[in-house]
């Protein structure tokens, strides 16, 4: 197996601290959901969400095609989206969420050719 760069370790290691804090809040909000429905949902869409995004990190760490793959299209759709918010809002703050995920895909491609 390739080396893994040191950017794709930051980026996992970035990865796993939000997708415990994702699950954390998720199980929180399920257990106070109990009495209100829609926060009981929220919570079991955060904890779920949070446990695909550790999984995902995982097969990244591992290097994984797919998981390459996952995350370059997740960014590029939050590119899309950004530019789209400022564009609807007339406004261009929203073009600053934008930054990290176009470093994310540039910085990707050129690792790409470490996994498989």
């Amino acid at each position: 197996m390739p080396e893994r760069p040191l950017g794709v370790t930051i980026l996992c290691i970035l990865s796993w601290i939000g997708a415990i804090a994702l699950m954390a809040m998720g199980a929180l909000a399920v257990l106070g959901g109990f009495w209100i429905p829609i926060l009981f949902i929220v919570g079991a869409v955060m904890l779920i969400m949070g446990i695909v995004m550790f999984l995902v990190t995982f097969a990244l760490w591992q290097l994984k095609m797919w998981a390459w793959w996952l995350i370059v299209i997740l960014n590029v759709i939050s590119i899309v989206t950004g530019i789209g918010g400022a564009v609807v809002a007339g406004d261009i703050s929203p073009i600053f969420g934008i930054i990290l995920p176009i470093i994310i895909v540039i910085y990707l491609f050129t690792v790409k050719d470490h996994f498989s």
